[in-house]
């Protein structure tokens, strides 16, 4: 993956877009695009990927987002699903 993101293609694909944002947190939806991201998307920071919106349930990803950043921002504790996460 390191090869692809140091090539120079014009224009532009999602490969190399991923070369100019980094250590971002992802939400993704969409089962195809979480499929995607797992495959390509290369996460340096732990607990920075939040896939959502499967099985009925598009169109919550920036309620999500909004809430994932928030938690991680002011470090809170957060139950979900049965497992304790901390942000």
């Amino acid at each position: 993956m390191e090869a692809q993101l140091a090539k120079d293609v014009r224009p532009f694909n999602f490969i190399t877009s991923m070369r100019i944002i980094r250590d971002a947190i992802l939400v993704s939806e969409g089962v195809n695009t979480i499929n995607v991201g797992r495959a390509v998307l290369i996460h340096t920071k732990p607990r920075s990927r939040l896939d959502v919106g499967t099985w009925g349930t598009m169109g919550m990803v920036w309620d999500i987002a909004l809430l994932w950043q928030w938690l991680h921002l002011v470090g809170l504790w957060f139950l979900f699903r049965g497992l304790w996460i901390w942000f």
